[in-house]
């Protein structure tokens, strides 16, 4: 068995904390074993969106978009 990923995954966490530290990034856990687990959180970027002032219809479109290319 490899050992890569077990030292992988300490370099993964200092660049997690430089984009939360620096970038101001907000952390969502290690989603690895969630269920339903995906790159794009519909929910949080809904909000996030909305925050900025895309108007719902638009964030339907963006999400539609999303879909059409995970289907490729």
């Amino acid at each position: 068995m490899s050992d890569v990923g077990q030292r992988e995954r300490p370099v993964q966490d200092r660049v997690v904390l430089q984009f939360a530290e620096r970038l101001g990034y907000r952390y969502l856990g290690n989603r690895q074993y969630r269920p339903g687990n995906s790159n794009i959180e519909q929910e949080v970027l809904r909000t996030w969106l909305r925050a900025r002032g895309t108007h719902e219809t638009r964030a339907d479109d963006i999400f539609e978009i999303v879909k059409n290319q995970r289907e490729y």
